[in-house]
């Protein structure tokens, strides 16, 4: 029979709150990376007659509004693993108040 720990709680907590900071950077960068490429998809297709530095301020453009469209969505999504984590350690702090007051009532009841 498995025996509890509170550690591998903690541990668990732990990873999933990294998992969240990493779907948020992820989707960030992802976000850029497609805002970039939809500029300078534009910047080809729709405005040949234009210098190579407006070309370059469209991509950024693009680059920075995708970048918040996926800031948004990572900061979304993060949040259910975040939501997660704190069930785990909000069952982790119950069991551990549950056992000092199981133990204190013990000791009552022994004396």
């Amino acid at each position: 029979m498995a025996v509890y720990n509170p550690k591998v709680i903690q541990k668990l907590a732990d990873k999933l709150y990294h998992k969240a900071h990493f779907i948020i950077f992820g989707w960030t960068i992802f976000g850029v990376m497609l805002g970039i490429l939809a500029g300078r998809i534009f910047a080809v297709k729709f405005s040949l007659d234009f210098d190579v530095q407006a070309n370059l301020v469209i991509m950024a453009v693009g680059g920075f509004i995708v970048g918040a469209i996926g800031l948004a969505i990572g900061i979304s999504r993060s949040f259910m693993i975040r939501l997660h984590a704190q069930l785990a350690l909000c069952y982790k702090q119950i069991e551990e108040n549950t056992r000092q007051v199981s133990i204190s009532t013990m000791a009552w009841r022994n004396s």
